[in-house]
C-alpha cells in the first residue's frame, strides 16, 4: 500500500513539475531564439 501510494505522489509530482517548468521554459525560448534568428 505505502509503494503504490509514493508511485501515486510520484506521478503528480511530476504532471505539477511539467507545467511549472513550461513557464520559466517559455521566458528562456525567446532569449534563446534571438541569437538562434542572428
Amino acid at each position: 500500500m505505502k509503494k503504490e501510494l509514493f508511485i501515486l505522489t510520484n506521478q503528480e509530482e511530476e504532471k505539477e513539475e511539467l507545467p511549472r517548468e513550461k513557464i520559466p521554459g517559455e521566458e528562456e525560448t525567446p532569449g534563446e531564439e534571438l541569437p538562434k534568428e542572428k
